[in-house]
């Protein structure tokens, strides 16, 4: 009698520490049979089925209408091991990232007779990273375009110096000094560009906004165009 009882209670331990995990774990989880019908699952995945939790014990995933990972329970059956599926789905409010793993049990003999099956939504998780990860890009982004405009900024002083040069030799030969002052115009123009690139790679102080004559400014562009 006092061997039953201890045994009784180590019972209603498990259980206990089995409804505990069931309904706190942040994971929708069911535990099926080795055909795939449900013995048990939790409230979350029955608010995902949209049905008591009573209604699914018996039936299998098909059966109520789910698409679930039978692909992954059957390899987690034939590999003895966890397997673990990231599935992508499309949903009105965006997309939707469900990572699904599937745990098989072993009986007393070693059989796998029950598998474990708990998913989670990762969206927030995956969303983050890849925000971090565009974050990396932008980065790389901004110091390879600081390398450039280094390098660019070098050339453009050589094309202005070089023009200047020539415009003073040039004497009153207008149609030359014309084009002169054009190529002049559009390399000055490229060294704004290469600041503007090294200020995106906050290698440089921006100067932030300036009030600009629109007038002036479309006149200066009209010979280059």
């Amino acid at each position: 009698a006092a061997e039953q009882h201890r045994l009784k209670r180590a019972l209603q331990q498990e259980r206990a520490l089995l409804r505990g995990l069931m309904a706190h774990l942040p994971a929708a989880i069911a535990v099926k049979d080795r055909d795939g019908r449900y013995l048990r699952i939790n409230a979350r995945k029955a608010e995902a089925l949209g049905l008591p939790a009573e209604a699914a014990v018996g039936r299998t995933e098909a059966e109520l209408g789910g698409t679930g990972q039978p692909e992954a329970e059957e390899r987690a059956v034939a590999e003895r091991q966890t397997v673990e599926v990231l599935d992508e789905r499309q949903t009105e409010a965006g997309p939707q990232w469900l990572e699904t793993s599937v745990v098989p049990v072993p009986d007393g003999d070693g059989d796998i007779a029950h598998l474990v099956v708990l998913e989670r939504d990762v969206t927030d998780e995956k969303l983050a990273e890849m925000h971090l990860r565009q974050s990396d890009k932008l980065r790389a982004l901004g110091t390879l375009a600081g390398g450039v405009a280094h390098d660019f900024n070098n050339l453009l002083t050589a094309i202005i110096g070089s023009l200047e040069l020539a415009a003073r030799r040039l004497g009153d030969e207008r149609a030359v000094r014309r084009y002169l002052d054009n190529a002049s115009l559009a390399a000055q123009k490229g060294a704004g560009l290469t600041q503007r690139l090294l200020g995106f790679s906050r290698q440089t102080e921006s100067r932030g906004a300036q009030v600009t004559d629109l007038a002036v400014l479309l006149q200066e562009t009209r010979d280059l165009v």
